[in-house]
């Protein structure tokens, strides 16, 4: 029997489910997050979704992270269908260093399905860490934590589901590993830098935790201080009243479409329900 993939359409809804419900336990946690990257762009110039985009992101403090992570370990049976996969979730680790939530109702087939089998329609969750008081050093401390996670993900095995792939990758791996360390050295250098800065007390905070990150992806703490409610889709979400100077800073004139060459996911997986 063909399994029938989930159109955009299908995967942007779900998505957006997965976050009406992901509100309803911050709201009750009392846990601060807010529309980010792509999202607050399509919040901010279509009302909801970019049209082709096919995810949907956010982000926490640190803090308010860290009590979501364990809300969801303390509580996982009375959380399914959906499941919270961040580097605690598996022994081995996770090929990313951000936290997904999961609807496992569905599965992915593709990128990081393979590695990670609770993967379905997801949401990426950001924590956002201090990051000081002084711009040059936020852009060290941000140019060192993409260091680390390059290294992490280097040494890291995850499965692609490619039988070939996988035993090529996982024998470079275990040659990177014995010249520069394990995932796990990485993971421990990480900490210790993202842990000299309180939220709180800085200045500068951004996402520390993903190296794929925009030239400049750390903001003034002032402008997510205060959050709004503004439209995404039928859901009024919060997002940053200084909106406009933290995308600016991410992507310039983010008013203006892409060409219509560039308009299109940036994923390389397919959703179907699972069986």
């Amino acid at each position: 029997m063909k399994i029938e993939e989930l159109s955009l359409k299908e995967v942007q809804r779900e998505s957006l489910n997965i976050l009406k419900a992901l509100d309803g336990i911050c709201t009750k946690l009392n846990l601060r997050y807010w529309l980010m990257y792509g999202s607050l762009i399509g919040a901010v110039r279509h009302g909801g979704f970019i049209p082709w985009d096919d995810d949907l992101d956010i982000a926490m403090p640190r803090d308010d992270f860290d009590r979501l992570v364990a809300y969801f370990a303390a509580n996982s049976a009375g959380c399914r269908p959906l499941v919270l996969i961040d580097r605690s979730t598996y022994a081995a680790g996770t090929p990313f260093l951000i936290a997904r939530l999961s609807n496992t109702e569905y599965r992915q087939i593709g990128e990081y399905g393979a590695a990670v089998p609770e993967m379905g329609v997801f949401i990426d969750i950001y924590p956002f860490d201090g990051m000081g008081n002084d711009a040059d050093k936020a852009v060290e401390l941000k140019k060192d934590c993409e260091r680390h996670v390059k290294a992490y993900m280097d040494t890291f095995f995850f499965k692609t589901g490619n039988p070939v792939k996988d035993s090529l990758r996982l024998i470079k791996r275990k040659i990177l590993s014995r010249r520069i360390g394990g995932p796990e050295t990485h993971l421990m250098k990480l900490d210790d830098a993202i842990k000299g800065y309180s939220y709180r007390d800085s200045r500068y905070v951004g996402n520390c935790t993903w190296n794929y990150g925009y030239p400049r992806d750390f903001y003034c703490k002032e402008d997510l201080d205060e959050l709004i409610q503004m439209k995404f889709e039928d859901f009024m979400v919060p997002v940053p009243a200084g909106y406009d100077r933290i995308l600016t800073a991410c992507y310039g004139d983010y008013m203006q479409l892409p060409p219509e060459r560039e308009r299109c996911g940036h994923h390389c997986y397919s959703i179907v329900k699972r069986s």
